[in-house]
């Protein structure tokens, strides 16, 4: 354990209270609001190592309560919670908002529970994503943002220290947090980049199939981000339009590049213009009079002193758009140009091929399964195993429109073959105590058992007995009965009849 985390981990409700006495201090905080404060830091307490052990996550608790105090220390002002009895109330069930953030006035307006609550704080933080791309920019910082506030509020949604289930009807959008859980299992928490979500799927999937990948997400991240901004359509088509034609314009390579090198010289006229004015006093005086002669009256430049400041701020605008033109004279930026502007086009086409979110989410969902195939494949050491075992635990349960991932019946087939690879190798490094010496039957019964909420599933005792002509397999959660399933025969069963064992070998 690092000195960090050993600090984080000797927190406890005191510390919390002391941190938001401090905030209160200088915060107009009402004590209603405190006292919920309070309850999410508690809940939070009480539930963050079981969230920590299903999810298999890195970051730990005492860097978790950190992240919200720095939230409401640095980012929050006021918090107002609208109860049941407040007339806005209604419209925000209405509307399905559970609370309305402003980042700049740094203001909360949140409906009377924790969770919407936690929700907003969680919106406060700088998560300093930097996507910039001029198509997917947006979307994909939406994406992100968005999904990993869903995420961390899971801890006090589905979690209460004692058990564990997915409550998806208070999940804010089932399309972002498949998604981002999707990322978030595959490649880590720490993507700010487009270029960092580019490498982090080339180390996982051969070039081709990341750029598959990367199109899928964007599509997606694309879909959800018109849908929640309508107004933007009309933008994307029009971009769209535009991207078209310059990809047009390309396709005759002699004449674009003409075109460049004609307004390259234009580039150039002007700034030898523009040098002469800076360092003639008479030819700044005589392009200043010329300047303010064609302006109109309310637009006229104050001063000599003010146009010359314009003309420099003018030169270094057209000294960057000199060097782009100059770049794309190069054989390999034209290239690369042509390749961006056919990328921007294949993920616009989301706008017009009339195919529902769901067709991209499912083929994002047998790409994501390929992926843990080659964590698998990579996959050296016990820790190796046990994570992708609780990452494919996780997985099978989380919300797909209105069933859960493991009801889907598209991708079936790919998490069997999935659960069969990884359970026996688990059995095979001695992870796991082979139920059956056939390994497709051995698959499917720890299957079976692994379909569990249990949290610690190091603790899963099975014990099988023979009843009624049958075989009955009993699976415990320490000394508590979690499930009973009953067998026609099993194949090539090792286990002893009557004798308690642990599934996980210690």
């Amino acid at each position: 354990m690092t000195k960090k985390e050993d600090i984080f981990g000797k927190l406890n409700i005191k510390d919390y209270n002391n941190q938001l006495e401090e905030i209160l201090e200088t915060k107009n905080f009402s004590s209603e609001t405190k006292n919920f404060l309070l309850t999410i830091l508690y809940k939070i307490e009480v539930s963050y190592n079981d969230y920590y052990r299903v999810k298999n996550i890195k970051q730990t608790k005492g860097e978790f309560i950190e992240d919200i105090i720095k939230a409401l220390r640095d980012n929050c002002e006021s918090i107002e919670l609208v109860k049941p009895s407040d007339e806005r109330y209604n419209k925000f069930i209405s509307q399905k908002e559970k609370c309305i953030v402003d980042k700049e006035k740094k203001n909360i307006i949140s409906l009377y529970n924790e969770q919407a609550l936690l929700f907003a704080i969680l919106s406060l933080r700088n998560l300093e994503y930097k996507f910039d791309n001029e198509i997917v920019g947006k979307p994909l910082k939406e994406l992100f943002q968005y999904g990993n506030n869903i995420n961390a509020k899971e801890v006090i949604r589905d979690f209460d220290g004692w058990a564990w289930h997915i409550e998806a009807k208070l999940i804010e959008s089932i399309e972002c947090n498949l998604v981002f859980q999707n990322i978030l299992m595959l490649l880590g928490n720490n993507i700010r980049t487009e270029e960092q979500l580019k490498q982090k799927l080339q180390q996982i999937y051969e070039s081709e199939k990341a750029k598959i990948i990367y199109r899928l997400i964007c599509r997606i991240a694309l879909l959800i981000y018109i849908n929640n901004h309508k107004n933007e359509i009309k933008k994307y088509k029009e971009k769209k339009l535009n991207f078209k034609k310059q990809l047009e314009e390309m396709e005759d390579k002699a004449k674009y590049l003409k075109d460049i090198t004609f307004k390259r010289k234009a580039v150039e006229t002007r700034i030898r213009t523009i040098d002469k004015c800076l360092t003639d006093v008479k030819c700044l005086k005589r392009e200043f009079i010329k300047t303010n002669k064609e302006l109109e009256e309310d637009r006229k430049i104050f001063s000599i002193s003010d146009f010359e400041e314009q003309i420099q701020l003018e030169k270094n605008n057209l000294l960057i758009k000199l060097k782009d033109y100059n770049d794309k004279m190069l054989p390999k930026s034209y290239l690369k140009e042509k390749e961006v502007l056919k990328e921007n086009l294949l993920i616009l086409e989301v706008l017009e091929d009339k195919k529902d979110i769901y067709y991209y989410i499912l083929e994002l969902q047998k790409r994501f399964i390929e992926g843990i195939q080659e964590k698998i494949i990579k996959a050296k050491t016990r820790s190796d195993i046990m994570e992708i075992i609780y990452k494919i635990r996780y997985y099978l349960f989380l919300p797909y429109k209105d069933k859960q991932i493991r009801d889907v019946e598209d991708i079936k087939t790919g998490i069997y073959k999935t659960q069969e690879i990884i359970y026996n190798l688990a059995c095979k490094m001695n992870v796991l105590n082979p139920i059956s010496i056939n390994e497709t039957i051995n698959s499917e019964v720890i299957r079976t058992i692994l379909e569990t909420n249990i949290i610690e599933l190091e603790n899963i005792e099975l014990q099988f007995k023979a009843e009624n002509y049958q075989i009955m397999l009993r699976i415990f959660d320490e000394d508590t009965i979690e499930k009973t399933i009953h067998y026609d025969t099993i194949e090539g069963l090792t286990a002893r009849m009557g004798k308690k064992f642990r599934l996980f070998i210690k």
